[in-house]
């Protein structure tokens, strides 16, 4: 159970956002480059953040059911 000070992460690197999403740092790295995950870098080569809500959209809009 969290304690109450402790804060939920919104920011994660690429290495934290393959783990979230269950894939390689590579493949979120194609996710990136085909635009369908958004990142957040402050400079033109440095760190690159992923925002946690991004992602969880990113897997609403990609659910599909087959039936």
């Amino acid at each position: 159970m969290k304690k109450r000070n402790e804060m939920i992460q919104r920011l994660y690197t690429l290495p934290e956002a393959a783990i979230y999403l269950g894939r390689s740092v590579y493949s979120v790295r194609e996710l990136i480059w085909k635009g369908l995950l958004p990142v957040i870098q402050h400079t033109p080569r440095g760190k690159m953040w992923i925002d946690r809500v991004d992602i969880d959209r990113l897997i609403e809009t990609e659910k599909r059911t087959f039936s």
